[in-house]
């Protein structure tokens, strides 16, 4: 994650129309991790990616598989594919791209996780609960990182018995501290949709 710098890919490949999350749908933005925070916490260090690197006693360069999800009328998956390898390299990375049809992908990285990184499409949903049961729950239909990660698990259940507001706004930040601090997934763009009924 400090290898890449996902605000940069907002504004250069989507125009600045969009923003960096982990993909939760919330009722308020401020429910959502500041900018700053992720910024500053969790991406756009370089350094930082290549002391983790060096600690690890890795010497660059350090193979890595990145599967990408294509998207057979939109090329701007394909440049963001490129955006990434290229920040993985430059802080000692040697990515090797594997291309998926969404099909293909849904089954490699859902089904089957088998992959070091994905670059894809999340599952859709609608509520911040379908989306945190289903993706980020250990027993979760699509648990994309395939973790066993109780801690996780237990936040995600105490913020759905949550009827403050209030404290679940701070449950839901604090869920996705841990799932950043883990390097369980990221959105590099999530795009708004507003949806309006008829009583």
């Amino acid at each position: 994650f400090r290898a890449v710098d996902p605000w940069d890919y907002v504004d250069t490949l989507w125009s600045g129309q969009g923003f960096v999350s982990l993909g939760i749908p919330v009722q308020s933005p401020q429910w959502l991790l500041d900018r700053a925070e992720m910024r500053n916490d969790y991406f756009g260090d370089p350094g930082a990616a290549r002391a983790t690197l060096a600690a690890a006693g890795r010497s660059a360069p350090v193979d890595v598989e990145l599967t990408v999800q294509t998207q057979g009328s939109r090329d701007i998956y394909l440049e963001l594919e490129q955006r990434v390898a290229g920040d993985l390299r430059a802080v000692g990375f040697n990515p090797k791209i594997r291309r998926l049809n969404p099909a293909q992908f849904s089954e490699t990285v859902f089904e089957y996780k088998d992959y070091q990184l994905a670059l894809g499409v999340l599952p859709p949903t609608s509520t911040t609960n379908s989306f945190l049961m289903a993706l980020l729950h250990s027993s979760g239909r699509w648990n994309i990182a395939g973790h066993e990660d109780q801690l996780l698990d237990g936040m995600i259940e105490q913020q759905a018995a949550e009827f403050d507001p209030d404290r679940r706004r701070i449950q839901l930040q604090d869920i996705q501290r841990r799932v950043l601090e883990q390097a369980y997934l990221f959105s590099p763009i999530t795009g708004t949709s507003r949806w309006v009924f008829d009583p």
